[in-house]
C-alpha cells in the first residue's frame, strides 16, 4: 500500500496531535476542537492494513529510529500519544488527557527490544516492546512483550528537545 498521505504528517495532522497531547508540533496551538482533532488522527490510521509480514527492527535500527526524536502514535485503546526520546536516555511521554510523564528509555541489543520506565504510566514498571517496520512507508508498530497489544506510530521530524 503506497499512499503518500501516510508518509509525511500534514500540518493539519500535526495540529491535531498538538491539540490532543499538548505538545506543540505545528507551531502555536489553534482552537481546533478535540473531536475534530480526533477525527483527523483517526483518518490517518483507519485505512492502514497492518499485516503479519511486518519486519522486526534490530537494536541498532531502533536507536537510529528514535534517538533524539519524537514519535506520534495511537495506542491499543485508540489514545494518541507523543514520546520524546532524548539521546541520553531521558524521555517524555504525552498522552491525550494526561499530564506529561517523565521517564527513561534504553535498547537491549541481546533481545532487539526497547524498554522504558515512566513515573506514572505503567505504574512505574519497566515496559518492554518490539518495534516493527510495516508495509506502509514511515509507519511502524510496537508490541508489548507477551501482551498481544499493539500500537501504531510514526516518527515526527523534530528533535526530542522540541517536544518538551
Amino acid at each position: 500500500m503506497s499512499d503518500d498521505r501516510h508518509s509525511e504528517p500534514s500540518r493539519a495532522l500535526l495540529e491535531a496531535i498538538s491539540v490532543l497531547t499538548g505538545v506543540e508540533l505545528a507551531g502555536p496551538r489553534s482552537d481546533l476542537p478535540e473531536e475534530e482533532a480526533r477525527q483527523i488522527v483517526s483518518q490517518r490510521f483507519e485505512t492502514l492494513e497492518i499485516g503479519d509480514a511486518d519486519t522486526a527492527l534490530d537494536a541498532n535500527e531502533i536507536i537510529a529510529l528514535v534517538s533524539d526524536r519524537s514519535i506520534f502514535g495511537v495506542d491499543y485503546d485508540g489514545d494518541p500519544y507523543v514520546i520524546a526520546f532524548a539521546a541520553d536516555g531521558r524521555g517524555t511521554l504525552n498522552m491525550a488527557g494526561r499530564l506529561p510523564d517523565a521517564g527513561r528509555w534504553w535498547v537491549d541489543p541481546d533481545t532487539d527490544t526497547i524498554a522504558s520506565q515512566w513515573e506514572t504510566v505503567g505504574g512505574g514498571r519497566e515496559i518492554v516492546c518490539r518495534y516493527y517496520r510495516t508495509d506502509v512507508p514511515g509507519l511502524y508498530k510496537s508490541g508489548w512483550s507477551g501482551s498481544g497489544r499493539w500500537s501504531v506510530f510514526f516518527v515526527v521530524s523534530m528533535s526530542a528537545e522540541g517536544a518538551n
